[in-house]
């Protein structure tokens, strides 16, 4: 379950409570990068939160907004299905830091296995997300990859949208081994970024 942020101070971020399925629920706000309007759905930066979690988990969110969580499959769900989306990454690794756009960004629902939508890319970083689109969430306890030998969210340690291989997943194990981390290829090779987050916002 996702545990409420303590009070950022202007021009921090900011958490605002979001009613879903009849709950007010807690949610992070980037008012700065690159416009505001951002909502942050993932954040990676200390390995003090295990992302090796299942399915009903994942559902629902994980971590505490002023450090480390998973919005939760639902919320980003119901987000990106009501307008039109895009996806920001910010991603740093050994002092570098670098981001990626994508347009059109949605979860389809849970009947979908919450599978990846996304459009076209821009940025520094690289397109490494492109490469999941259409593919639907696979957990530890959930395997939807492709990968007929083996179940990638337990290799890698984390939930993501595997595919038979993969190119990114930011949900990986924390300061992993090679080829095992946060990883965002076309930035940092196979070795694990310092630093994630995933943010969106409405555009339309």
């Amino acid at each position: 379950m996702i545990r409420p942020s303590s009070f950022y101070p202007y021009p921090h971020p900011v958490v605002y409570p979001h009613d879903i399925s009849g709950q007010r629920l807690p949610y992070l706000c980037d008012m700065l990068t690159d416009g505001g309007g951002w909502i942050v759905i993932q954040r990676r930066s200390t390995g003090k939160v295990d992302f090796q979690r299942d399915w009903a988990t994942y559902k629902q969110g994980f971590g505490t907004l002023d450090e480390e969580f998973w919005l939760g499959n639902e919320r980003i769900h119901a987000f990106s299905s009501s307008g039109t989306w895009e996806l920001r990454v910010d991603l740093k690794y050994i002092g570098k830091e670098t981001y990626a756009l994508y347009s059109n960004f949605k979860v389809e629902s849970e009947s979908k296995q919450y599978t990846l939508r996304i459009g076209t890319y821009s940025g520094t970083a690289g397109d490494s997300l492109s490469y999941h689109y259409g593919q639907k969430f696979s957990t530890l306890d959930r395997d939807n990859d492709r990968w007929s030998s083996g179940h990638y969210a337990q290799r890698q340690q984390g939930g993501w949208w595997n595919k038979s291989c993969d190119e990114a997943n930011l949900n990986g194990e924390m300061n992993g081994k090679y080829d095992k981390g946060i990883e965002w290829p076309h930035f940092a090779g196979k070795y694990s970024c310092s630093f994630s987050e995933m943010k969106i916002r409405q555009v339309a």
